[in-house]
């Protein structure tokens, strides 16, 4: 599963060195909104392999589904990622089961994100009836057991969440507690080091856009986030306009290519005119927490989460106060597609 960012970049060779080319399918479902140096990174990588890439994409884009639902979605669910990866995936995957082909998927995520591993696996399993028994996805960058990557099963061996009525809530501690009892091997590859220097090959340029922006002394914005720490996206997908991306990831863009940023709003604020119109609902990309004017248990003021637009965003924090009251409800690290 190639989404053509680094992670998944190291896994194509793993898999390739592990278990062969002829056992191998480099697969991308290709969401028609990567950055234009992603498709340069995606032949360098394919051409340094010496594999040919496998894609597959109905041709439309995260907006031409965005209009369509006249939904968004936003940190917590994203149909533009189900429609044009997951059932892209699917598709492919039934063709090659009426071939006889049952195939395992692997996908690049790495140990400090293994959370969003079980996930994967459940969808992998329920999604899909013609897979029976689901389908095994295995993540060598999160860990090794007795020599072969992880699979989903082994992220909690405890506990049968496959099986589970309804995805449960996992957290990081969970699977490192199970994968430590069963004595694993914790990946500790550097698929960015390795790229670069060993491979020889240049890193889409969404890991270091705020540091190629900040040389522009006058993007006060960009210059900010570096002396943050921040050099860039945290995962080079779907041009940075990715609607799982929370306020830290929409206060780079911001500072990056604004234009995209001008996009997005443009195109969330037409989204809503038409939602409020059809059933008076708001939604929005981002949210906040604002006070209830009521006290928990602990005497704690409570707080409920509400839309909070791009535009809203841009004019009340990134072009106003920066130490605004806002605060920030989302997960800052993008992206977080199933694939």
């Amino acid at each position: 599963m190639f989404s053509t960012g680094a992670g998944s970049a190291w896994l194509t060779k793993y898999v390739v060195d592990k278990y062969g080319k002829e056992n191998t399918i480099i697969l991308i479902t290709d969401t028609k909104w990567e950055d234009e140096d992603n498709y340069r990174f995606m032949k360098e990588v394919a051409d340094y392999i010496g594999i040919e890439i496998t894609e597959k994409s109905d041709g439309r884009t995260p907006e031409d589904i965005f209009r369509k639902d006249l939904y968004f979605g936003n940190f917590g669910t994203a149909p533009c990622s189900k429609e044009l990866k997951m059932k892209q995936t699917f598709l492919y995957i039934q063709e090659l089961i009426e071939q006889g082909i049952l195939p395992i998927l692997y996908f690049g995520i790495d140990y400090k994100e293994a959370r969003r591993a079980p996930r994967l696996a459940y969808n992998y399993k329920h999604n899909v009836d013609v897979f029976e028994d689901g389908v095994e996805l295995r993540f060598p960058l999160i860990a090794e057991i007795d020599g072969e990557p992880v699979n989903g099963k082994q992220l909690i061996h405890n506990r049968d969440f496959l099986n589970s009525d309804k995805m449960p809530k996992v957290y990081n501690k969970e699977i490192y507690e199970s994968l430590e009892s069963q004595g694993a091997t914790i990946c500790t590859a550097n698929p960015k080091h390795e790229i670069e220097n060993n491979w020889g090959i240049k890193l889409p340029r969404m890991y270091s856009a705020v540091e190629e922006a900040a040389k522009d002394k006058s993007n006060m914005k960009a210059n900010e986030l570096l002396e943050k720490g921040v050099k860039g996206f945290s995962h080079a997908n779907c041009g940075g306009i990715c609607v799982k991306g929370g306020m830290g990831h929409y206060s780079v863009l911001y500072a990056v290519w604004e234009d995209r940023y001008l996009k997005m709003e443009k195109l969330e604020r037409e989204i809503n005119d038409a939602q409020i119109a059809k059933n008076g609902r708001r939604y929005t990309i981002l949210s906040k927490l604002i006070p209830t004017g009521e006290l928990d248990e602990k005497g704690k003021e409570k707080k409920k989460k509400v839309p909070y637009s791009l535009e809203e965003y841009r004019l009340e924090v990134l072009e106003g106060d920066i130490n605004s009251n806002v605060e920030v409800e989302e997960n800052t690290i993008a992206c977080e597609c199933v694939f």
